[in-house]
Protein backbone atom coordinates (compact mmCIF):
# COMPACT_ATOMS: atom_id res chain seq x y z
CA UNK A 1 0.00 0.00 0.00
CA UNK A 2 1.56 3.51 -0.40
CA UNK A 3 1.81 6.17 2.04
CA UNK A 4 -0.98 8.36 0.57
CA UNK A 5 -3.61 5.45 -0.20
CA UNK A 6 -2.93 4.35 3.66
CA UNK A 7 -3.58 8.04 4.96
CA UNK A 8 -6.85 8.22 2.73
CA UNK A 9 -8.04 4.56 4.23
CA UNK A 10 -6.85 5.31 7.91
CA UNK A 11 -7.61 9.20 8.16
CA UNK A 12 -4.58 9.33 10.05
CA UNK A 13 -0.30 10.09 9.90
CA UNK A 14 0.03 8.29 13.03
CA UNK A 15 -2.32 5.17 12.26
CA UNK A 16 -1.21 4.94 8.69
CA UNK A 17 2.40 5.21 9.58
CA UNK A 18 2.22 2.23 11.98
CA UNK A 19 0.05 0.35 9.60
CA UNK A 20 3.25 1.10 6.74
CA UNK A 21 5.59 0.23 9.91
CA UNK A 22 7.52 3.83 9.40
CA UNK A 23 7.62 6.85 11.52
CA UNK A 24 5.05 9.40 11.12
CA UNK A 25 7.60 11.77 10.07
CA UNK A 26 8.95 9.57 7.55
CA UNK A 27 5.71 9.55 6.26
CA UNK A 28 5.26 13.08 6.31
CA UNK A 29 8.21 13.61 4.74
CA UNK A 30 7.10 10.89 1.71
CA UNK A 31 4.22 13.02 0.98
CA UNK A 32 5.21 16.25 1.42
CA UNK A 33 7.73 14.99 -1.55
CA UNK A 34 4.61 13.29 -3.48
CA UNK A 35 3.05 17.21 -3.13
CA UNK A 36 6.03 19.12 -4.51
CA UNK A 37 6.81 16.17 -7.45
CA UNK A 38 2.96 16.66 -8.31
CA UNK A 39 3.49 20.44 -7.90
CA UNK A 40 6.30 20.50 -10.25
CA UNK A 41 4.45 18.78 -12.92
CA UNK A 42 1.57 20.56 -12.91
CA UNK A 43 3.56 23.81 -13.49
CA UNK A 44 5.06 21.79 -16.45
CA UNK A 45 1.78 21.42 -17.54
CA UNK A 46 0.77 24.29 -17.39
CA UNK A 47 3.73 26.44 -18.87
CA UNK A 48 2.80 23.80 -22.01
CA UNK A 49 -0.42 24.95 -21.96
CA UNK A 50 -0.25 28.51 -21.81
CA UNK A 51 2.59 28.00 -24.81
CA UNK A 52 0.62 26.02 -26.54
CA UNK A 53 -2.35 28.78 -26.00
CA UNK A 54 -0.18 31.84 -27.19
CA UNK A 55 0.86 30.28 -30.71
CA UNK A 56 -2.70 29.91 -31.31
CA UNK A 57 -3.08 33.64 -30.66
Amino acid sequence: MTPLRSRASDLSFTRAAIRLGISQSALSRAIHRLIETLRQALDDVSERLAAVTSMRS
